[in-house]
């Protein structure tokens, strides 16, 4: 992931801890945020004051029928359902609590405003783990739809971290020596990742050879090299690849083109009427690959 930082200015002093104020740009784009497998973890005391949920394992809400057995004899349940999903935790800052280091000040189109709580519980630990460390008094994100404006922010040093851009943008601003003064260009890493999801209850895609033609007709080190200028890796999991428990035996599928063909042939797909595309007939569906 590439990241600007903006390196203090030596000379005069440093702002005092309260003083500190950051300025983030954050993305609005149609990728978005990777979800898959991440959750936030709501403050009981805020979201389930009753300690409703308390008396109620996980394993039956995760069963349909239990679920349903479990809400009509527990009317608390559904009581506290409504209320979680009231307007309330949605627009009202002072119901708007999460478990990190910042409160909610306002929220608009432009920006989102947040202050350090007071007696925060990862003050105490962060002696013991660093990343709690919570040091700005405020943050201030703006959201900005495209990288134009965001690098005339970057130039009139309005935005002091500047994550998410884009590799092609990364580079050229890299490139200019006024700005490599006053910002720190740093590549870390992103906990985010690419991937092509597939229906298997989809009778076009149900065939096992057919998924595993269609992994061998991407061309990675394209998307890796070209894309992503190189700063990016290829993982086979959701799974952090800097973590001990990533899939290393796992082999990634390669850029295979015959293979993929013939994985396709073994799957009954032929190219029917000589256009070039193979294709196969079934019951109400025609799925074409080229």
């Amino acid at each position: 992931m590439a990241r600007l930082f903006r390196i203090p200015q030596s000379g005069g002093s440093r702002p005092r801890k309260s003083e500190k104020i950051h300025r983030l740009f954050y993305p609005v784009l149609h990728s978005g945020f990777e979800t898959l497998c991440q959750f936030p973890i709501y403050p009981a005391y805020n979201y389930d004051p009753e300690n409703v949920l308390s008396s109620v394992p996980l394993s039956d809400l995760q069963d349909p029928i239990r679920a349903q057995q479990v809400v009509a004899a527990k009317p608390a349940l559904s009581a506290w359902a409504e209320a979680f999903q009231s307007p309330r935790f949605a627009n009202d800052k002072t119901a708007i609590s999460g478990s990190a280091a910042y409160r909610l000040e306002s929220f608009d189109v432009d920006q989102g405003l947040f202050y350090k709580k007071q007696n925060w519980w990862g003050d105490k630990l962060v002696s013991d783990n660093p990343y709690l460390l919570a040091a700005p008094d405020k943050i201030v994100y703006r959201f900005v739809k495209d990288e134009t404006p965001t690098e005339s922010l970057i130039r009139s040093g309005d935005l002091d971290v500047i994550p998410n851009l884009s590799p092609a943008k990364f580079l050229e601003l890299k490139k200019d020596t006024c700005l490599n003064l006053r910002y720190s260009f740093e590549l870390v890493g992103a906990n985010s990742y690419g991937r092509i999801m597939v229906n298997m209850r989809n009778p076009r895609l149900a065939d096992r050879n057919v998924r595993q033609a269609l992994a061998h007709v991407i061309d990675y080190n394209y998307m890796i090299n070209t894309v992503w200028q190189g700063m990016a890796e290829r993982c086979v999991s959701q799974a952090n690849p800097a973590k001990p428990f990533y899939a290393r035996d796992i082999v990634p599928y390669d850029y295979n083109i015959q293979k993929a063909k013939d994985l396709l042939a073994a799957a009954g797909w032929k190219d029917s009427n000589g256009n070039g595309i193979v294709d196969k007939k079934l019951t109400a569906f025609k799925l074409n690959w080229n």
